[in-house]
């Protein structure tokens, strides 16, 4: 398996299922893939720490120990001509935002 199929990133928005967020954490993470969840925004990085702790308790009696890692991102997005609001930065084409990133790693 290489590192790109060990690896699996998920954005996260404010209008996420919790519960669902959660199990395709927890079904990754025993399929033995790295997990990083991007948010941006309060309600997604609330979503995206719910969805972690709930993916740490089902995790938990199969005897996996969650640890999240937080930390910034900064992700690029691509554009319509005339979209970039104020604020963010904008060039060729593209907004930059800055996103919290959860990094999920697992002991067990």
């Amino acid at each position: 398996m290489s590192d790109t199929d060990n690896f699996i990133n998920m954005r996260v928005a404010a209008k996420s299922n919790v519960k669902n967020l959660a199990t395709s954490i927890a079904k990754n993470i025993q399929e033995g893939k790295r997990v990083e969840l991007d948010a941006i925004g309060a309600g997604a990085v609330n979503q995206a720490a719910k969805a972690c702790a709930v993916a740490a308790g089902q995790l938990a009696p199969l005897g996996y120990d969650v640890l999240v890692k937080p930390a910034f991102k900064t992700i690029e997005f691509e554009e319509a001509p005339g979209e970039a609001k104020e604020g963010e930065e904008s060039s060729s084409g593209s907004t930059a935002k800055s996103a919290l990133c959860f990094i999920l790693v697992t002991k067990r």
